[in-house]
């Protein structure tokens, strides 16, 4: 990307169970990314959330220009197996408040990109409770409100039915 381009990236990656085949493909293409980057404090600046039910932690980082630290953590993070289920409303609101973060610390608006990476399925394992895929309808809805852009890479070998469509409904680009 340009010196002169403004923008804030936001690395959404499902680190959920049904990831596992695909790990060393999603952290190897994110460090790729986050490499190829001209990052700086007043150009691009790159924030990573993996998940699964909620946002990892230990792996999650704010909108930053420090390349290091991001791929020191994504290195990290591709050395960590995914476990657990698949849920997006923790992580959307999460990169929106990076966002709103960014905003503060820039003082100025920049373009708001969120890449996501993902088999697209909502699920949260066999414990009987219902998935609110509305409210990953809204929250995205609310982003793409505030200008953000987000696209997605279907991870998905096989067809799904809702989970494509629904990624197809938040993507902006």
């Amino acid at each position: 990307l340009s010196q002169c381009l403004k923008a804030d990236i936001i690395l959404m990656l499902d680190w959920s169970y049904s990831q596992d085949s695909n790990r060393v493909y999603v952290s190897g293409a994110a460090l790729d990314f986050v490499q190829s980057l001209n990052l700086g404090p007043s150009s691009v600046k790159v924030g990573i959330i993996p998940f699964d039910t909620d946002p990892l932690c230990p792996f999650m980082l704010p909108i930053t220009d420090n390349k290091d630290i991001l791929l020191q953590s994504l290195t990290s993070l591709g050395k960590t197996p995914p476990v657990g289920s698949t849920l997006f409303p923790s992580s959307l609101r999460m990169a929106n408040n990076f966002f709103n973060e960014s905003l503060i610390k820039r003082n100025e608006e920049v373009i708001k990109i969120i890449i996501f990476i993902s088999d697209g399925e909502e699920y949260f394992g066999d414990f009987g409770l219902e998935v609110d895929r509305e409210m990953s309808q809204e929250l995205s809805k609310k982003l793409k409100d505030s200008g953000c852009f987000i696209w997605c890479i279907n991870t998905s070998y096989h067809k799904l039915k809702w989970p494509v469509d629904h990624l197809r409904g938040m993507s902006s680009g």
